[in-house]
């Protein structure tokens, strides 16, 4: 039979020593499963019965130990495996083992045997009803009993304890509550009669879990999900390093601390009857409950051993403390016979090394030192631990967990680890650190009790960034300590490594803390505690001082100075660590960087400390003490004076401090560094500010260049600069001006350039006003935003600190200006929204001035004509509710010779006055009966003019009264004369079409091209400069858009009386006042308003700053036409209609509208062209590429909203709006020739602006390509101009015009729609034969393609649909007469068209057709109208003439 034992000693991780001598060991492998035959045999735990012993080892597998005393060998056997604790309680006679799985057997053991069928299971009633039931993780014997630890750190016990809390069944564990508070029990230790707990405080909101004293499995990852750190680390520091966001850095802060606080935050706990000082209470007084080691709590207790009646306990920083019987304790000891309270240990035979580890046995000590000496009382068990045996303990040492020493009655077992002896003494330096703040730590949190209870709040501060480093150090030691007893040489996990920008952080914070706290004596404020309080802290600091006050100032700097000691120590670390690995340099050079500038900040701190002391008493500069001020230099130690210092005068004295350069003569002068410009030459420095400029000279060179490099150096550091950078002429800074010509007590931020405001500036005035916006060397010029209180808000371009170009200003809520400015005044082309009215037109100095509109809101009362000094005088027409007004005025009412045309279709020509006749004049009286035959006859010409002869009635004479009841004072009267249906004199009295809106392109071209605007010349370099201009408008509206005015708002903290949230400037565009919304969408809401103000004095002499006007504005009383304007022509329903129909806009092709909707188009569209380059075409010739390039680019330009022909055409947009439109009385159609000839003289214009930018273009009209295209303004700009809006506003005056016909048109459609095919043919009198044309597909698809007239809004588009509809018809024709044999001629176009029209049922085509003859009429469109597009309209109004003069339809036949 093969033997299965085995011999292992040279393969053992373990030294095992009986009685001082090593024992060899035995393996029995016949019961071990294969699985753990050759896995770790490192023990972890140990007990014995006599000679019999237990041994757990780290794989979880029981074996049983049979001591050989004469051949010194050790036997193992095998019991089983999946063990997770294991103790014999020597009293009852009974073996406890818990399982993998937290189930605990027992089983009594007789003759020392352990039989496989004796096992019991135990039974653990839950605090709390689980699923998963209970779980334990640690059993711990005594002599009263045994100890129970869930995993969750509940507690169940067996005995009969003295304690009656306690007391309970030998087989049945029970449930009890030791703890009052929620704790983790990390370690359990039983002693002959007692029991020893080692404890964590659970955080705030922390969860039960297990935490051991070794290790801590959520350090690595200390970077965690925002889920995980719900509370807003809106405090945390800004981070070193940029790649890490604020809120990840304090989160891993936070969570770093929060180890290290796990680590330190533990206790001990002692349970046990009798108390023969075994207790640690210092007293042998007996104590029924469980007691609280208060000389051991909060200072990091990690490990815990216990004798029969003594205790040693390790801490993180490897101090050890020992209680109990001095019989069992370490030799040559200075402690009496007994020790009842915790006393630090001194190992007096250990020299020139430190003790690793300790351990109790029965009654014996043994310990481990960093050399690898092993110890038992004085005996040396191992000396200097071979280098072989730390090799072969390399393989199973990593990432597991187990005791270095265990001793039980005369076993002792050491397991080898692997040391990083390179880190030795670095790690002892980092315990001597944590051990001298944990010594300082007692005296800090009673200080800290102290500050919280007098509020110093400074000190405060500075005490919890003290614990953060305290923490931190911990957290610090323990990775080191990790990495010095691991065989993984990966220094990576380090977390002065993996973590070093927390660390850093952590570090840098509490440096400035103190650095601040000690530049202004803080720690002084010890002294001036109270009495009572002060005695409190005496007890705990050193009182050897010869005057209590400097005692108390000089113990809690000792207290607050221990952080720094840890500095050597990290670069030593860092230093060792950069040699095997030179990948981490950067952050020694990081670290070494950190170190040098806080030895600089301290020495400042300390020069400014005495630096304040030596001026207590000076009452003109103390007040500039700051905490986070530092003195820098001064002229008393560095003597510098002024250049121009005259003799005696005072000699100002000059200090530099850390943020300002401070000049101390008979007034003190502070000059913000950051707004301080320098410059070093031979006669001295040169300092500019953004209000002085003077010299500083010096005794000597070098005087002088110690003076430039340390202001050269403090603005750096002030405006966050590196040493190697040179200081930027241009800052961003904030500056308050306080004796400035201008802006004396001006609050500013923005750009400035050799101490002037330049660039993007905001500033606060004292008087409340506030500007955003652009400043050229120090005067507000460009683009802006200003806020005046009692004035309003204005945005747009300034000049030398005035409104000046173009800009909106809203005046106090009731009226808002959009236009032009000069010198702060109302100049050039303007829109006024009154609450009263509405103008538009030219302005002179804040006069109404030339050609202007102006819409009373209230009565509807519309003037289009000249005014001057606010008031109506020259040439004009008026529309009121009483009629058509033409003549010249004069002081805002008629005077002279004028035109009257009233409702009823009365006329007046003569003198007259608005209110009636006021002189010779003639009073015509047209019969309705004869005006009504007059329409139904053919030759009726429904445009106004004087060919069309009525009969009627004259009164002629001298006249007055008022319209409604003329009177004749000397004349006569002819009734039923004929008579001219319109006055002959119509029109003689309209502005020049040229006149009217002249103010409005030249404004605009002296806002694009400024200079250039005057220029003639047409040469390629005038071309490219008015390019160049173009451009610089495009980007510029771009930036205006873009930018981001928060990025310069003020920061309160600096000043407590300045609140720069009054107003955000940017709350303008919620105004919605982009002039091509506020215009077609919006009207000022009518209400009933006092004004303190009247039309004529508001703008004659107007002050911003003296006007009675509100504070604040709100977000304006604006209404939508839908609601006001739209309610007015609820009085018209068919014009109403008619406007409404004309409310969807088509795309079908470049020749319908390109601009046909009024809804601004963003740059989002897609481009044909770019907008930020000068095109190559249509520069020095005209081809049709060119012409086709041309059309493009100025499809795009007129709707982006960038390009300044975009703004042209909304400026145009309103002007005509205002002009045609929002109609409160009838629209007359007496304006519709008027309308159409302006609106041909402003394309022309705009094709003339146009043409400045492609000068190929032809100035009149040309002829281009094999199609012969014509080119001119309305060809090329038709298309493109001729909106919606712009349509419609015509299209309702022409429908006006032609209303009567329409009606009838409108009657023939409906009794049309009441007959069929063959009844309609029949009615017609027509040929039957056309009823098989009616009934093609081709006839359907031609009515289909006529309604589409009424989307289209352009010339070419609209003949383009008649053209196809007519060509649709012919198709319709030939499919029939290719079988009958028919022939197509006029006398079969005529009717087909007819039944066209009455089945296409067009409303208002009278109008449409109309229109498009007057957009038709003339050069331009000679080709088209002579060709068949020609042929098609004439024919098609042929037809509508037929139509809407006769009423056969009606008739029966």
């Amino acid at each position: 039979m093969e033997c299965n034992d085995s011999r292992e000693d040279v393969d053992m991780n373990s030294y095992i020593f009986y009685n001082g001598v090593r024992v060899s060991i035995e393996w029995d492998k016949r019961n071990v499963p294969p699985s753990m035959q050759s896995s770790c045999r490192v023990i972890q735990r140990i007990c014995s019965i006599t000679s019999t012993y237990f041994l757990l080892t780290v794989n979880n597998s029981l074996y049983e130990a049979v001591l050989n005393p004469s051949k010194l060998i050790l036997r193992l056997t095998f019991i089983r495996g999946s063990v997770h604790d294991v103790q014999f309680c020597r009293d009852f006679g009974v073996l406890y083992i818990v399982e993998d799985n937290g189930t605990v057997l027992a089983q009594s053991l007789q003759n020392n045997e352990i039989l496989a069928e004796n096992w019991r299971l135990l039974t653990f009633d839950p605090l709390e009803l689980s699923e998963e039931g209970v779980h334990i993780k640690q059993v711990c014997c005594s002599s009263d009993g045994v100890i129970f630890v869930s995993e969750s750190s509940d507690i169940y016990c067996i005995g009969n304890y003295v304690n009656s809390t306690l007391s309970a069944d030998y087989y049945q564990p029970k449930l009890v509550r030791l703890f009052s508070n929620p704790i983790d029990i990390l370690d359990v230790k039983g002693g002959k009669n007692f029991f020893v707990f080692l404890v964590r405080r659970r955080l705030e909101n922390e969860t039960k879990r297990h935490i051991t004293n070794s290790t801590c499995d959520d350090l690595p990852d200390l970077v965690c999900s925002e889920s995980q750190f719900k509370r807003e680390e809106s405090e945390t520091p800004t981070t070193l390093d940029s790649t890490c966001s604020n809120r990840t850095l304090g989160a891993n802060i936070q969570r770093l601390t929060s180890f290290g606080r796990i680590l330190l935050q533990t206790e001990i706990y002692t349970l046990g009857t009798p108390n023969n000082g075994v207790l640690g209470t210092g007293d042998h007084i007996n104590r029924d409950s469980i007691f609280a080691v208060q000389k051991l709590k909060d200072i990091g207790v990690c490990g815990v051993s216990v004798g029969n009646e003594y205790t040693i306990v390790k801490t993180i920083d490897g101090t050890f403390y020992q209680w109990g019987s001095a019989r069992q304790q370490i030799t040559k000891t200075s402690y009496g016979s007994e020790q009842s309270s915790p006393t630090e240990m001194a190992f007096h035979n250990v020299t020139n090394c430190n003790v690793l580890e300790a351990c109790c046995g029965d009654s014996k000590t043994i310990f481990l030192t960093t050399q690898g000496d092993l110890y038992e009382w004085e005996n040396c068990l191992v000396c200097q631990e071979s280098e072989s045996s730390s090799k072969r303990s390399n393989s199973y040492s990593d990432g597991v967990s187990f005791p270095l020493l265990i001793t039980c009655l005369n076993l002792t077992i050491y397991n080898h680890k692997h040391l990083n002896r390179r880190f030795t003494t670095i790690y002892g330096h980092f315990q001597t650190q944590t051990k001298t703040m944990i010594r300082h730590q007692t005296h800090f949190l009673k200080l800290k009790k102290i500050v919280e209870k007098i509020f110093l709040k400074e000190l405060q501060e500075i005490c919890d960034q003290w614990q953060n480093v305290f923490f931190m150090v911990a957290a610090l030691l323990d990775s080191l300590a990790q990495l010095y007893w691991s065989a993984n040489e990966d220094v990576g996990a380090l977390l002065i490594i993996s973590h070093f920008r927390e660390c850093l952080q952590i570090l840098d914070t509490y440096s400035k803390l103190f650095c601040d706290m000690y530049s202004i004596d803080g720690f002084q404020a010890v002294q001036n505690i109270p009495q009572s309080s002060r005695n409190v802290a005496k007890e705990n600091f050193d009182s050897s001082s010869s005057s209590a006050n400097e005692g108390d100032e000089r113990n809690v700097l000792k207290i607050f100075k221990s952080s720094f000691q840890l500095f050597p120590h990290i670069s030593q670390l860092l230093e060792q660590i950069q040699k095997f690995d030179c990948k981490y340099k950067e952050k020694l050079e990081l670290w070494l960087e950190f170190v040098r500038k806080n030895r600089i900040d301290m020495e400042l701190a300390e020069n400014t400390r005495d630096f304040w002391r030596s001026n207590q008493k000076n009452s003109k500069i103390i007040h500039l003490k700051r905490k986070n001020r530092r003195v820098i230099l001064t002229s008393t130690s560095v003597p510098i004076k002024l250049s121009h210092s005259m003799m005696g005068l005072i000699t100002p004295i000059f200090i530099l401090f850390t943020d300002f350069l401070c000049q101390v003569g008979n007034h003190v002068t502070t000059f913000p560094l950051e707004a301080v410009w320098l410059k070093k030459d031979e006669s001295g420095i040169t300092i500019k500010t953004p209000e002085k400029k003077f010299t500083l000279v010096a005794r000597t060179p070098l005087d002088r260049d110690l003076w430039y490099d340390q202001l050269e150096s403090s603005i750096k550091n002030i405006l966050n600069l590196p040493e190697k950078l040179k200081i930027p002429e241009v800052r961003l800074i904030y500056y308050r001006f306080s004796s400035h010509p201008i802006y004396s007590g001006v609050y500013a931020k923005g750009s400035f350039s050799n101490a002037l405001m330049h660039g993007k500036c905001r500033l606060q005035f004292p008087n409340g006003k506030l500007y955003a916006g652009e400043i050229i060397h120090g005067v507000i010029e460009g683009y802006g935003r200003m806020f005046m209180p009692k004035v309003g808000l204005y945005k747009g371009n300034f000049k030398n600190g005035k409104f000046s170009g173009h800009g909106t200003l809203i005046i106090n809520e009731k009226e808002i200006y959009e236009g032009n400015f000069r010198n702060g005044l109302f100049h050039g082309h303007g829109q006024l929204h009154h609450p009263e009215y509405v103008y538009i037109g030219e302005f002179e100095e804040n006069h109404k001035c030339g050609y202007g509109v102006i819409h009373q809101l209230i009565s509807g009362e519309k003037y289009l004509g000249m005014f001057a000094d606010n008031k109506r005088v020259g040439s004009g027409i008026c529309i009121t509710a009483d009629g058509y007004f033409e003549g010249f005025f004069a002081n805002g009412d008629l005077s002279g010779n004028c035109v009257a045309i009233f409702p009823n279709q009365y006329y007046y020509e003569g003198e007259s006055s608005l209110a009636g006749p006021s002189g010779a004049g003639k009073y015509y009286m047209i019969n309705r009966d004869s005006l009504n035959q007059d329409r139904q006859s053919a030759e009726y010409i429904a445009t106004p003019n004087c060919e069309n002869v009525v009969i009627g009635n004259v009164l002629c004479g001298q006249l007055s009264g008022k319209w409604d009841s003329v009177k004749i004072n000397n004349g006569s009267i002819e009734i039923n004369v004929k008579i001219p249906q319109y006055p002959c004199t119509l029109g003689n009295n309209v502005v020049n079409n040229y006149e009217k809106w002249s103010s409005l392109f030249a404004d605009f071209e002296y806002e694009i091209f400024d200079d250039l605007a005057s220029a003639t010349n047409t040469s390629k370099a005038i071309t490219f400069a008015f390019w160049n201009r173009v451009l610089a408008f495009v980007n510029k509206q771009q930036e205006i858009e873009n930018e981001k005015m928060g990025d310069l708002d003020m920061i309160s903290g600096k000043n407590g009386s300045r609140d720069w949230s009054v107003l955000e400037l940017d709350s303008i565009d919620k105004l919605s006042l982009n002039s091509s919304n506020f215009c077609y969408d919006q009207q000022v809401e009518l209400n009933k308003l006092n004004h303190s103000q009247s039309q004529d004095n508001l703008f004659n002499g107007w002050d911003f700053y003296n006007s009675d006007l509100l504070n604040t504005f709100g977000s304006g009383k604006i209404k939508s036409q839908g609601s006001e304007e739209a309610g007015n022509m609820s009085r018209f329903p068919a014009l109403v209609a008619i406007m409404e129909s004309h409310g969807t806009t088509t795309w079908d092709s470049f020749n319908d509208s390109a601009l046909g909707n009024s809804e601004m188009i963003d740059d989002s569209i897609s481009l044909h062209t770019e907008m930020d380059m000068i095109p190559s075409f249509g520069i020095s010739e005209l081809g049709d590429q060119d012409l086709g390039a041309i059309k493009s680019y100025l499809y795009d330009a007129f709707r982006y909203r960038y390009h300044p022909l975009k703004h042209l055409n909304d400026r145009i947009t309103q002007a005509f709006y205002r002009s045609y439109g929002c109609w409160k009385v009838k629209p007359t159609s007496l304006l519709a020739k008027q309308a159409m000839l302006e609106w041909e003289s402003i394309s022309h214009r705009v094709y003339k602006f146009v043409r400045r930018l492609f000068p190929a273009l032809p100035e009149d009209y040309c002829v281009i390509g094999e199609q012969k295209e014509f080119v001119s303004h309305v060809t090329l700009l038709y298309p493109i101009l001729l909106s919606e809006n712009i349509y419609s506003m015509l299209f309702v005056l022409y429908a006006n015009q032609y209303s009567q016909k329409d009606e009838m048109y409108r009657q023939n459609i409906i009794q049309a729609e009441k007959l069929s095919d063959e009844e309609l043919i029949h009615r017609l009198d027509f040929d039957r034969g056309l009823l098989a044309v009616i009934k093609t597909e081709q006839f359907v698809e031609a009515i289909e393609m006529l309604n589409k007239l009424k989307e289209k809004y352009s010339p070419i588009a609209m003949l383009t649909v008649i053209e196809n509809c007519m060509e649709k018809l012919t198709q319709a024709y030939r499919t029939i007469s290719r079988d009958s044999h028919h022939s197509f001629n006029a006398d079969v176009i005529m009717p087909l068209t007819l039944v066209l029209l009455l089945r296409a049922g067009i409303h208002h085509l009278g109008a449409e057709l109309a229109l498009l003859d007057d957009l038709t009429d003339g050069k331009h469109f000679q080709f088209e109208m002579n060709g068949i597009r020609g042929y098609c309209l004439t024919t098609l109004k042929a037809s509508y003439e037929h139509l809407a003069n006769k009423t056969s339809l009606y008739e029966n036949k």
